[in-house]
């Protein structure tokens, strides 16, 4: 069986994949079909960014999808003098009256929210009943035309600022099909911050069991003396089928609900990339063969398979037959 994790090529989703085609605002509508002729996969129809909050028209959540490294998304703050602008165009703001992450000095910074318990941002998982996630959230929503099973996604903040390093140390990502009824798809908790000087996203590879078109990150902390957050750049890429990321945790699709206080706990539910090994053969064909995922090859090994295991079956049925006759 040949599992060559080279062979597979994953559909980058967002940002979209043309240099003529990019966010201008919130709402992204792809009327002419941008082709993926190695998996008939087209790029087509409304792509929708929204956030928790966003500090000015400079920073709105959609520049967080176009691969422009000096944009990026920013959440609220305290103080911020645009809340309540009306004047063309209007600016949104939440009135935060703290900043929504504790800005430590000793250690990483919490999630707070922005003082009012409206500005205090929680996204319900599983059950209403379940703890929610409290932190500032970035979404997207993908075309629904086809599945879209994540393979891999990929986040940049802006470069340090002196010796504070802007990436997240603790995020979450969620999946939806109806934007209200979330999953978890993954959860990261860096024991090292991630020092984006070179500008270079950060990958994380997964295998999702599960197709979504809305997907939804949200940073519960960031690393010590930040008090906002702000991303750059938040990439996605996905499969149209069910297919084997060699390159993810080998616990495929073990979620586990998670309550909000434990996030420290969360690399024993969670993938935690920096302990992440390849899959061994073994354990890939077993997992093939029991879900009947392709691994992402254009051969007939695995309906080769099945059919032989179906006629061994065949013939051990016949053989029995005329042997109770």
């Amino acid at each position: 069986m040949n599992l060559n994790k080279n062979n597979v090529t994953p559909l980058r989703i967002v940002p979209i994949p043309s240099p003529y085609v990019y966010f201008k605002d919130n709402t992204l509508v792809v009327s002419d079909p941008i082709m993926d002729n190695s998996l008939n996969f087209t790029h087509e129809g409304t792509y929708k960014i929204t956030s928790s909050s966003f500090a000015s028209n400079k920073t709105k959540p959609y520049h967080a999808f176009n691969n422009v490294s000096t944009n990026y998304w920013q959440c609220d703050y305290q103080a911020n003098p645009d809340f309540g602008n009306t004047a063309p165009p209007p600016t949104y703001s939440a009135s935060y009256t703290q900043n929504p992450y504790t800005n430590s000095s000793t250690g990483n910074s919490a999630y707070q929210g922005g003082g009012p318990s409206a500005t205090k941002w929680k996204t319900i998982v599983g059950k209403q009943s379940d703890t929610p996630i409290l932190g500032e959230w970035i979404q997207i929503q993908i075309p629904t035309e086809m599945p879209a099973y994540i393979y891999s996604y990929s986040i940049l903040t802006p470069i340090p600022q002196g010796n504070i390093l802007t990436f997240p140390t603790k995020f979450i990502i969620l999946g939806s099909e109806t934007g209200d009824e979330w999953e978890y798809v993954d959860q990261q908790n860096l024991q090292t911050p991630y020092d984006t000087s070179n500008e270079m996203p950060k990958v994380f590879n997964l295998n999702s069991t599960t197709s979504y078109h809305y997907y939804r990150l949200i940073i519960t902390e960031m690393p010590p003396n930040n008090s906002i957050v702000r991303i750059s750049h938040f990439g996605l890429n996905i499969m149209p089928a069910l297919t084997i990321n060699r390159d993810a945790f080998t616990n495929m699709g073990e979620y586990r609900s998670l309550q909000y206080l434990n996030l420290k706990d969360c690399h024993r539910h969670f993938v935690d990339y920096k302990a992440s090994q390849p899959l061994s053969d073994s354990k890939i064909e077993n997992y093939i063969l029991e879900n009947g995922i392709s691994n992402g090859n254009n051969d007939s090994t695995y309906i080769i398979i099945p059919g032989i295991l179906v006629s061994i079956l065949a013939i051990s049925i016949i053989v029995y037959s005329v042997k109770v006759k």
